[in-house]
């Protein structure tokens, strides 16, 4: 487990460090249709960054038609998108409201999805930046 953390951690640090360099490139549209794995999150105040204890629970859907789909852990969210060139804007629709578990991360994640500013592909990762610089949040696919 530690092992796994430490990969996840580096993996991470990786993509800051080439999100920050303005890595990435590919296309804005490859995004769309694929599902993405929540698996770490930067935030800028205060500064840290954590890995996704399961990132299998946490995932991400752009359909082509403007809609997505999110599973927040015990939790589904519906919503819309808008996404042109590197900006991108998830607006959180309905959603279930399950009660997940002391250590779920389901409240922060629908949250930080409203907070979505732009999109990056670095490394086939996705990482989505959020509003005011609070930070970035990093996928994979599964």
């Amino acid at each position: 487990m530690r092992r796994t953390l430490a990969i996840v951690l580096v993996s991470i640090g990786a993509a800051l460090a080439l999100a920050g360099c303005g890595g990435g490139g590919k296309n804005s549209t490859t995004i769309v249709g694929v599902i993405w794995q929540w698996n770490g999150l930067y935030e800028t105040h205060p500064a840290s960054v954590s890995a996704v204890p399961d990132p299998g629970n946490y995932l991400l859907l752009l359909n082509s038609d403007g809609n997505f789909e999110a599973k927040a852990d015990c939790n589904q969210v519906n919503g819309t998108y808008k996404l042109s060139g590197n900006h991108l804007v998830l607006t959180p629709g309905p959603s279930t409201k399950a009660a997940c578990g002391p250590n779920s991360l389901s409240d922060k994640y629908i949250a930080l999805l409203g907070q979505v500013a732009s999109q990056a592909i670095s490394d086939g990762s996705l990482v989505l930046g959020l509003q005011s610089d609070a930070g970035q949040m990093f996928f994979h696919t599964g």
